[in-house]
């Protein structure tokens, strides 16, 4: 008995070692039987939408112009829409890809330029690291008030943005309207960056497929390089004096929609018919000049028609003046509003500007302090008869000093003297080379 019992032990045992490497390759969070069955069926459910996408047959018509018009809206939905096989890819576990599945998730990141703002090493871990997700539409991705868990990047869709206030006169909720977020936008990275609840519910608005970062591989890749960029933005930011009295909540929103922006020497920064935001000095020099027409036959001027007038075509002894007015040093502000016809704001030296959008700024009006500073710049400006009397002031004095050093010369034979041209500083020498006829 003992004899039957240790063989049987034996040929167990014997058995073990075949049996436990095939049970290593069994994975033990896989569904079985009926769970995975119904994981399947919510799978298809979920998917349909794209799943049943049939490739669409290619017609060709006799009209050349429908054969073109197919096949732009062709080009534009193979460039906004992922196709079947690029679901399937990023449907992979981030565990279980392969470098080859890597590179293609690296390039649809680039191909939706997808997290721009980053390097290139960065991005290549983000492949590594991303989810996907597809949801359709009126589905609820992140509510108010609710803390941060993921970065979302919108590949494909539309999502609404919505806010819950209180108001403060009837004390009821109203439910106000944010916006709408479209393929190339971004949300969750300043809640995650700063360990903030959600500012806004989002509700989706059409169906969208969505790139995922989970907060543990944010904290991993990411919040070290936006940290840096963020520091600088607050550096820049609270070395004014206009924003002392602000709040965290305030400066951080201000830090969200600002940007810097550097210039390069006698590069023009655009006035405020060219782009809505408000300028403040980092660094460096700003050179304000102010250009007008120095018209020497006004005759000629008045025969000619208006419509040539409005465009600017002058006569040939028309020429344009250029007038340095102010020089804008660190901490200065402008385009804020403030008269900058006939003006344009140039480089001196490299400089950093810190870039506001114009109506933020103004909902942070305390004091009335930007509209002040606007009205103070205004009065600062010399206005065109100003420019043009110091102009002509100028201009006599530098006609006086030529025919100054003129009269020198034709009198230098009657007198004696040892002083020739090589004893006139140089910079001097070039300052009176000016063309005569300006």
């Amino acid at each position: 008995m003992s004899l039957y019992k240790a063989r049987k032990s034996s040929l167990r045992h014997s058995l073990a070692y075949k049996l436990l490497p095939r049970k290593t390759l069994i994975r033990l969070d896989r569904l079985k039987g009926r769970y995975l069955f119904r994981s399947a069926v919510r799978r298809v459910l979920e998917y349909k939408e794209w799943i049943a996408d049939e490739p669409t047959i290619e017609e060709i018509s006799d009209d050349v112009t429908f054969n073109i018009k197919m096949a732009q809206q062709k080009h534009k939905a193979e460039k906004k829409q992922l196709t079947l096989k690029d679901r399937s890819i990023l449907l992979i576990r981030p565990s279980e890809r392969s470098p080859v599945d890597k590179a293609y998730i690296y390039d649809l990141i680039t191909k939706f330029h997808a997290f721009t703002k980053h390097s290139e090493d960065l991005r290549e871990n983000l492949a590594a690291i991303c989810t996907y997700q597809y949801l359709p539409a009126d589905r609820v991705i992140v509510r108010q008030n609710h803390k941060a868990e993921n970065l979302h990047f919108i590949m494909y869709g539309e999502i609404n943005l919505s806010k819950v206030i209180l108001n403060e006169l009837t004390g009821d909720e109203e439910i106000i309207n944010m916006g709408v977020m479209h393929s190339g936008d971004m949300f969750g990275e300043v809640a995650l960056l700063h360990a903030v609840p959600r500012t806004s519910t989002i509700i989706t608005k059409t169906s969208v497929d969505l790139l995922v970062i989970a907060r543990d591989d944010f904290d991993n890749v990411l919040r070290s390089s936006l940290t840096e960029k963020w520091d600088v933005l607050r550096d820049a930011l609270v070395h004014f004096d206009y924003f002392k009295l602000w709040n965290e909540e305030t400066i951080r929103e201000c830090c969200i929609l600002s940007k810097l922006k550097d210039f390069k020497a006698n590069e023009r920064s655009k006035m405020q018919d060219e782009v809505d935001r408000s300028s403040i000095v980092t660094a460096s020099l700003l050179d304000v000049v102010k250009g007008w027409h120095e018209i020497t036959d006004i005759a000629a001027m008045l025969m000619r028609d208006s419509s040539v007038t409005s465009q600017l075509h002058y006569p040939s002894d028309v020429r344009t003046i250029f007038m340095q007015i102010c020089i804008f040093s660190r901490g200065a502000c402008f385009g804020l509003g403030e008269n900058m016809f006939r003006r344009r704001i140039v480089a001196i030296t490299p400089v950093r500007c810190f870039l506001i959008p114009r109506y933020w700024l103004l909902e942070h009006n305390r004091a009335n302090i930007w509209n002040r500073v606007k009205s103070f710049m205004n009065s600062k400006y010399p206005t065109t008869k100003q420019l043009f009397n110091e102009f002509l002031l100028s201009r006599k004095w530098m006609n006086h000093k030529r025919n100054l050093v003129k009269d020198v010369i034709q009198r230098r034979g009657h007198f004696s003297t040892n002083t020739t041209m090589h004893d006139v500083p140089y910079s001097t020498r070039i300052t009176n080379n000016i063309n005569s006829t300006l």
